[in-house]
C-alpha cells in the first residue's frame, strides 16, 4: 500500500510539473499583450542615443494627460479614458480610436499616427517615431505601462 501511495504522489508531481512548464513556455502574441489591459503613460521624450531610454523628458505633456489610459481591443478598436484629472472639464471622459499592426507587427498605427514598435512585454510598451530635420534625425520615444 505504501508503494502505491508513493507512486501515486510521484505521478501527481510529474503531471503538475509538466503543466507548470507548459504554462511558462507559452508566449503571448503582440495582440494579446496589447489588449490584455489598459496602458498608462510612463514617460515620453527624446532618446538621444537611441537606446530605448528617454534622455530628455517632453515638457509639453501636461500633468492632466499623464493619468490618461488607452485600452486596445482585439479587432482594431480602442478607447482613451481621461483619468481622474481632465485637462478641460468639457472634454468627454472617453473617446474611441482605431488601431492596427503594420509592417509585420513592427509598427503600430493608432489614432491616425504610426509608431515604430521598439519593444513590448507584459508590463511595458516602447514606441517611437523619428523626426528628420535637415541632416539630423531625432528619436521621440513613448513608454506606456500597465
Amino acid at each position: 500500500m505504501k508503494f502505491k501511495t508513493i507512486k501515486f504522489f510521484t505521478l501527481v508531481l510529474a503531471v503538475a510539473s509538466l503543466a507548470a512548464c507548459s504554462k511558462k513556455g507559452t508566449t503571448k502574441s503582440k495582440t494579446e499583450l496589447l489588449t490584455q489591459s489598459a496602458w498608462k503613460y510612463a514617460s515620453a521624450g527624446i532618446d538621444t542615443d537611441k537606446n530605448g531610454t528617454v534622455d530628455v523628458e517632453d515638457g509639453s505633456i501636461n500633468s492632466c494627460e499623464k493619468d490618461n489610459s488607452a485600452t486596445f481591443v482585439a479587432g482594431g478598436t480602442g478607447s482613451y479614458d481621461e483619468g481622474a484629472t481632465k485637462c478641460s472639464p468639457s472634454d468627454p471622459q472617453t473617446t474611441t480610436f482605431t488601431w492596427q499592426f503594420k509592417n509585420e507587427e513592427k509598427e503600430l498605427e493608432f489614432d491616425g499616427d504610426i509608431y515604430q514598435l521598439l519593444s513590448m512585454d507584459e508590463n511595458n510598451i516602447k514606441l517611437y517615431y523619428d523626426i528628420v530635420l535637415g541632416d539630423n534625425t531625432t528619436r521621440f520615444l513613448v513608454i506606456l505601462k500597465h
